[in-house]
């Protein structure tokens, strides 16, 4: 089996799986506990996304007042996602050449999906179509750019580890 030599890069890009998890878990806790989003910049935003929805059907058409049916079902979607997370991040830590590929095409695709809504954010604004507040559409774009150096210290990791890889015996 591949594994990545011991570098400091290894090391940055597993604290970096790891953030991005804890950042998710608090995202998703705010939001769930009292309907108030908040944006950790390195959270995922598949789980923004999953809370978003059933956030929406606590609201319409009429909603719940129970929060075991309208948040459970969010935060167990959640924590497979931090599961898969700190498995990933712990498999980096111990040079998991296959797990920080795996990292890092899943956060970079996260990046894309934030990239796009912060696209269709700044389209929407322009066009009048909505209104979305100029503090918002900066924090999305921090978000991006947040998301963007995660990305560069997985695919940094990804190639400094790569360099002197070793083959470990079964």
């Amino acid at each position: 089996m591949a594994r990545f030599r011991n570098s400091d890069a290894v090391k940055t890009a597993a604290i970096w799986l790891y953030l991005v998890a804890a950042a998710t878990l608090v995202n998703s806790i705010i939001l769930n506990r009292n309907g108030r989003f908040i944006d950790l910049l390195v959270g995922l935003s598949f789980t923004q996304f999953v809370d978003a929805m059933f956030q929406g059907v606590a609201i319409e058409p009429q909603g719940s007042h129970y929060w075991y049916v309208d948040a459970l079902p969010a935060l167990i979607i959640d924590a497979l996602f931090l599961i898969v997370l700190i498995v990933l991040a712990a498999k980096v830590s111990y040079g998991s050449r296959a797990a920080a590929k795996v990292g890092f095409w899943a956060y970079s695709l996260d990046t894309f999906v934030f990239g796009l809504n912060f696209v269709i954010s700044i389209w929407v604004r322009v066009n009048g179509t909505f209104h979305t507040s100029g503090t918002t559409i900066a924090w999305q774009g921090s978000t991006v750019i947040a998301h963007v150096v995660g990305v560069f210290i997985i695919f940094h990791a990804l190639r400094t580890g790569t360099s002197k890889s070793q083959t470990i015996p079964p």
